[in-house]
C-alpha cells in the first residue's frame, strides 16, 4: 500500500475490519509522511460503504481465502469500482489435483484451514464462477505457484532451517519458544495467548509444507478481472 502511493503518487484506501490495525498502519504512514496519500477504511470487505462507482482499481493479497462467501467481497468491489477498473490479486486455492476421495488430501486441507482460520478453500473453478458471477470479465488467470521467478518451489522456504519462515518452525525453536512465551504471559510482558498463537502458526505451516509436493494447493493463484466499460 505505502509502496505503490510513494512510487506512483496514487491515493490508496485501504480495508480493515480491525481498529488496532488501521492505528498501527496510519501511525507508520505518518512516520514516512504518506497519510495524505494512504488511508483506510473501518469495514467488513463484504459490506463496504454506499456509493458506486468510486475507485479506478482494487487489489487484495491473499485476504478473500478468508471470507465466508467470497461471492459477497467481489460483488461489493465490482459495486465501487468505476467501469474499466480493474481488480487482481493473488488468492488461496485448491488445484485441479486435489481429490476429495483421498483421505490424505482431505487431511492437509482441513490442517490449512485449521492452521489459518479459513471458512474452507475454494477450488480455481469456483474463483472465477464468484468473479463473473459478480460481473467481471476475467482478463487473465494462472496458478504462479509451480514456476516462481526463482524456480525455487515456494513451500521450501518454510521446511528449511535457513530461512526466517523455516526457523520460526525448526525443533529447537519450537522446543524452547513456547514455554518461553507462556512464562513471558505469566509475567504480564506478553499478551495472553502468544504461545497458543505460536504453535497454531507451527500447525499451519506444518499444513502448508505437507501441501506443497502434492501440487493440491496453491497460495499464488493469480487473477485479474476487469468491470466493464
Amino acid at each position: 500500500m505505502r509502496t505503490l502511493a510513494r512510487e506512483f503518487g496514487a491515493h490508496i484506501t485501504g480495508i480493515n475490519i480491525h481498529s488496532g490495525q488501521i492505528e498501527r498502519g496510519r501511525r507508520y504512514n505518518r512516520s514516512q509522511k504518506l497519510d495524505h496519500l494512504c488511508d483506510f477504511i473501518e469495514c467488513d470487505y463484504a459490506h463496504l460503504p454506499p456509493g458506486e462507482n468510486m475507485y479506478d482499481g482494487a487489489y487484495s493479497i491473499e485476504a478473500i481465502c478468508h471470507a465466508p462467501d467470497r461471492r459477497a467481497v467481489y460483488a461489493e468491489t465490482y459495486r465501487v469500482l468505476k467501469p474499466g477498473a480493474s481488480f487482481v490479486g493473488p488468492d488461496w486455492c485448491l488445484t485441479s489435483l486435489y481429490d476429495g476421495e483421498n483421505a490424505r488430501h482431505r487431511e492437509i486441507k482441513r490442517d490449512i484451514e485449521l492452521g489459518f482460520a479459513l471458512p474452507g478453500i475454494s477450488t480455481i473453478p469456483e474463483v472465477l464462477s464468484a468473479l463473473e458471477e459478480a460481473g467481471f470479465e476475467v482478463m487473465e488467470h494462472r496458478d504462479l505457484g509451480p514456476a516462481g521467478p526463482s524456480e525455487i518451489p515456494w513451500y521450501l522456504s518454510l521446511s528449511s532451517n535457513f530461512t526466517r519462515a523455516g526457523l520460526l518452525r525448526s525443533p529447537l525453536l519450537r522446543e524452547i519458544a513456547p514455554r518461553g512465551l507462556e512464562l513471558l504471559e505469566k509475567m504480564r510482558l506478553a499478551p495472553q495467548g502468544y504461545g497458543a498463537v505460536y504453535r497454531l502458526i507451527c500447525f499451519g505451516g506444518d499444513a502448508l509444507v505437507a501441501a506443497g509436493p502434492t501440487g493440491i494447493f496453491t497460495p499464488f493463484y493469480f487473477f485479474h478481472a476487469r468491470k466493464p466499460a
